[in-house]
């Protein structure tokens, strides 16, 4: 499992790190950033946009711990969190499971356990065939994608430009390229509906926070990529840009 997804890891234990670290090495992680402290990861945090984090319960030298402090990440950002820590105890158990869509692992670590929980955590944020995902990913700024059979990739809703119909699946156009997804474009219509996207054409819709022109027969975006607009959706999506208009005003 192979991913362009940035993991941050918190632990204090330098085994428990480099333990870590060779198993994700093994899956094809390679954006992998690690720290011992709240403090460090705090810091981390600012510098860099985490897809993941790994979290250690019980931190030396840190004022709070990991459950803690996952809570008030997600007070601030939508992101999976996998817990890892010796303590099995019913109280640390019930504070894991008061935090939704999370992942938990008794140390030492197993690398297939690993494997299992972070394919979990990812599957809650992935554009899927039948939608099942759907609800999680309303909730986040992001949604992942397979590049491949093995890899993921992480696309923010507010960089998406256009959904193009293509081959029996849809390529996702966003500000950082583009993606294939084996997916079909009304299905991912729907899972991404939160994000502003207005179907204009058969093969196409678009992310009406993209949209820098507009007449009956086309939308220009703000990369200047035309879009047509087909005359069957020409009188709903002059009602929705006039909605998304009356909303925003």
């Amino acid at each position: 499992m192979s991913s362009e997804l940035t993991i941050l890891h918190v632990e204090d234990n330098v085994l428990d790190q480099r333990r870590i670290r060779s198993y994700l090495a093994d899956m094809g992680f390679s954006n992998l950033y690690q720290c011992e402290s709240i403090q460090q990861a705090q810091e981390l945090f600012e510098e860099i946009d985490v897809d993941v984090m790994i979290i250690d319960i019980i931190l030396d030298g840190s004022k709070v711990d990991g459950i803690s402090y996952a809570k008030s990440i997600l007070t601030q950002t939508d992101i999976p969190i996998l817990f890892t820590s010796s303590l099995s105890d019913d109280q640390t158990i019930s504070r894991i499971e008061s935090i939704p869509e999370c992942e938990y692992i008794v140390k030492p670590v197993p690398e297939r356990q690993l494997f299992v929980a972070l394919k979990k955590l990812f599957l809650r944020y992935l554009l899927t065939s039948d939608g099942t995902q759907a609800i999680s990913i309303a909730k986040s700024p992001y949604f992942l994608v397979k590049t491949n059979s093995k890899s993921y990739t992480r696309i923010e809703k507010n960089a998406l430009l256009y959904v193009e119909a293509d081959n029996g699946g849809t390529i996702i156009h966003h500000t950082g390229g583009k993606q294939f997804v084996y997916i079909k474009l009304h299905r991912v219509i729907e899972q991404l509906k939160q994000t502003g996207l207005i179907r204009c054409h058969i093969s196409y819709a678009i992310n009406a926070g993209a949209l820098a022109q507009y007449s009956d027969e086309e939308i220009i975006l703000s990369s200047n990529k035309a879009i047509p607009i087909s005359r069957s959706y020409r009188k709903q999506v002059k009602e929705k840009l006039q909605n998304l208009i009356v909303s925003n005003s």
